[in-house]
């Protein structure tokens, strides 16, 4: 089954994770500097989503980079390559460029801060827009209060809501950690977490009778007790639990 027409597919995929380092009004990031999380449809591999972050001249830089494809054999049905740039400085997005080949299909976001705000480019023409706008990068702990987003893929405004739904374990990197669980939509349909630090560690959604779930730090080897669509979602805590018990 193919991927091609899904609009969260290519919504989500162009997100980033950066930190507070000297920069307090931005969510925190691994000591290391870099995040990975592989991407998985189902219980099959999808892709990479990776992100590192340099901190210079009183700015954050936060490197994004995504492939994912989807293959048969020898035969390839879907491929998706995103990269982008993002400068932030005080909390606020200062640019963006972003370069997107969607199964063949090429965009392109240009963005930068001028005195009227962000000024978005993209191939279908010039806006516009606040310039307290977030970029759809889930790293940014903000977003769970935006009610408007850039898409990074298109340069589209995004209209969404979210809203807490509590306090979960995940799996990140071979240990359950807890997680603030929250859920987006509007434009955008997505499950997010994030753990004490505001970093952020895990996604899942779904589109097109697909499942689609990030791990980071690796996929692990007992799936079917760490996956959030691996039942109920009311038993996801208890199995994450045997788990833990387990090891």
């Amino acid at each position: 089954m193919s991927l091609k027409k899904s609009r969260p597919v290519r919504a989500l995929i162009v997100g980033s994770l950066a930190a507070a380092l000297c920069l307090p009004a931005v969510a925190s990031i691994p000591e290391d500097g870099g995040l990975d999380f592989q991407v998985l449809r189902g219980d099959s591999p999808l892709g990479e989503h990776r992100l590192s972050f340099i901190e210079r001249d009183g700015a954050l830089e936060v490197l994004v980079t995504i492939d994912l494809e989807v293959t048969v054999g020898p035969f390839t049905f879907f491929r998706y390559s995103h990269e982008n740039r993002e400068i932030w400085r005080d909390g606020q997005l200062v640019s963006l460029v972003a370069q997107t080949d969607d199964d063949g299909a090429e965009y392109f976001v240009r963005a930068e801060q001028t005195p009227d705000g962000i000024r978005v480019e993209t191939k279908d023409g010039t806006q516009i827009v606040p310039a307290y706008l977030l970029s759809t990068s889930y790293w940014n702990y903000e977003i769970v209060e935006a009610e408007r987003l850039i898409d990074t893929q298109k340069g589209k405004i995004r209209e969404v809501s979210t809203d807490l739904v509590g306090q979960m374990d995940v799996w990140v990197a071979g240990e359950v950690i807890p997680a603030r669980h929250y859920r987006m939509t509007g434009d955008l349909e997505i499950d997010l977490w994030y753990d004490d630090h505001d970093e952020w560690v895990k996604t899942a959604f779904e589109v097109n009778g697909e499942q689609i779930e990030y791990f980071r730090g690796g996929v692990p080897d007992n799936l079917d007790q760490v996956s959030f669509f691996a039942g109920e979602e009311e038993e996801y805590e208890n199995r994450l639990l045997n788990n833990q018990n387990d090891r």
